[in-house]
């Protein structure tokens, strides 16, 4: 099993959707084929207060857009890839605590963001531990984040 989770740059950096998707599909040909892939989506980037507003809105709204591009790729491949909404999952607990979850840069996450992923990641497969393209992270977008 592969975890998968790029597209914060993307998302700053303004990379176009197309072009975002068109290299993600890319790096998923390029795994060795049959390997089952987690495709975390993309963070929740208006969530991060290193980003002054309104930047930090256009960075949030901006990674939702990718992000359906995450969504739309795990879609075509049901039996191989699963699709996690982070930004649904984490996002709101990072928007409640940045001060613990991010690194002294305000961008990263800090040992606790990464085991607060690691935790809700944990939690996914406890509900769905064998249905690749299922388990509630799969259904619904973000509700919390910017859309």
């Amino acid at each position: 099993m592969i975890f998968i989770s790029v597209g914060a740059n993307d998302t700053v950096h303004l990379t176009s959707r197309a072009a975002f998707q068109q290299d993600y599909e890319a790096m998923l040909r390029a795994l060795p084929p049959g390997v089952p892939l987690v495709l975390l989506g993309i963070p929740d980037m208006g969530a991060l207060p290193r980003l002054r507003q309104p930047l930090r809105a256009l960075a949030g709204w901006r990674g939702r857009y990718l992000d359906a591009a995450v969504r739309a790729v795990a879609a075509r491949q049901p039996g191989r890839c699963r699709y996690i909404d982070v930004c649904r999952l984490i996002g709101p607990e990072i928007r409640r605590h940045p001060e613990r979850y991010l690194a002294a840069d305000r961008y990263h996450p800090s040992d606790a963001g990464y085991q607060l992923c690691a935790d809700v990641l944990t939690a996914q497969f406890a509900l769905a531990p064998l249905g690749l393209g299922s388990g509630p992270a799969a259904r619904r977008p973000c509700e919390d984040c910017p859309g």
